[in-house]
């Protein structure tokens, strides 16, 4: 019963965000940089007329789409949580499929609807937080990524938008080896950037800066100004509460709580949607690079396939 239900919560949210995101208000951008224009992250595809999103493509158009990514689908994955006062309790959907839909406007892929569903515990005493357990979480993304591969999309790359599942996704990762699949599943992780960061430190402000803060209201003012409440703005402290310094060597469950009561994490916010392109693009392009790397390249595969079946008989000398 209540995997019918989170599946069904999850079906509702997506068609409300993809309407959404067709019906885009027409918002102004917030203190916006010389020469960025505020363009929704969404734009149309070049690749005959065959839609990136999963969610738009008719039947027959999701077959071609399949050849046209090279059987690559990625998951931008986020969470549904409180973002300080300012931000929509979906930002992290909406960062990680921006970034995505662009990377795929670059390197044709298949983009999986918005996926929420993920471990947000330490958020559960802030309205709005909806924290599924640890097995639908584990279930629901196995069986997802099962089925994109009976749909012949092989090719899997987690986009993590939400920092309080990675543990999760890295363990999930590492899991694909505990029994034979006909798919791999790769976590995207970005790295330097040396001509965007070289921008990106030149307009920051913020010296603490994490959840819901400079970069994310940044980012938001780019994707959908609309929905940042300047109004709203620092509402809270976000400053670290320090109430867990005694314990500098251990890690506990409770340690983001400690510090972030408010579930907001910052110093200094601004609205810079200039700002937000640059986090956006700078995912986007390194995200591209590896749906290309995966599309033409099959070494992921062939040495999984290679340990399957080493494992079957580990004491067999080959």
């Amino acid at each position: 019963m209540k995997k019918n239900i989170a599946l069904f919560a999850l079906i509702i949210l997506t068609v409300a965000l993809a309407g959404q995101q067709q019906r885009r208000t027409a918002g102004v951008p917030l203190q916006q940089s010389e020469g960025v224009s505020g363009m929704p992250a969404q734009q149309p595809d070049g690749n005959a007329g065959i839609p990136c999103q999963m969610e738009e493509l008719t039947s027959p158009q999701f077959a071609k789409a399949v050849e046209l990514s090279g059987g690559v689908c990625v998951i931008p994955i986020g969470i549904i949580e409180k973002h300080a006062t300012h931000l929509p309790l979906g930002t992290d959907l909406y960062e990680a499929r921006a970034a995505v839909v662009m990377a795929a406007q670059k390197e044709y892929a298949v983009v999986f609807p918005p996926y929420y569903v993920g471990q947000i515990f330490e958020a559960k005493h802030q309205p709005g937080t909806i924290a599924y357990s640890n097995d639908l979480m584990w279930q629901m993304l196995e069986e997802t990524c099962a089925e994109l591969s009976r749909n012949g999309l092989k090719k899997i790359i987690l986009f993590n938008g939400h920092g309080g599942s990675t543990y999760f996704l890295n363990y999930f990762c590492q899991s694909q080896l505990a029994s034979k699949r006909d798919y791999i599943v790769v976590l995207f992780q970005g790295g330097p950037d040396e001509n965007r960061d070289r921008q990106i430190d030149s307009l920051k402000k913020a010296t603490l800066d994490g959840h819901a803060g400079e970069e994310e209201t940044s980012m938001m003012s780019f994707i959908r100004p609309d929905l940042v409440d300047t109004e709203a703005m620092g509402l809270q402290s976000g400053l670290n509460q320090r109430r867990l310094d005694l314990m500098p060597h251990a890690f506990a469950g409770i340690h983001w709580y400690a510090k972030y009561p408010n579930h907001f994490a910052g110093d200094i916010l601004q609205t810079n949607s200039g700002l937000g392109e640059l986090l956006v693009a700078r995912d986007a392009v390194q995200l591209a690079e590896l749906i290309s790397y995966l599309k033409h390249n099959n070494t992921v595969e062939e040495l999984q396939n290679e340990f399957y079946l080493r494992a079957e008989d580990p004491l067999k000398i080959k």
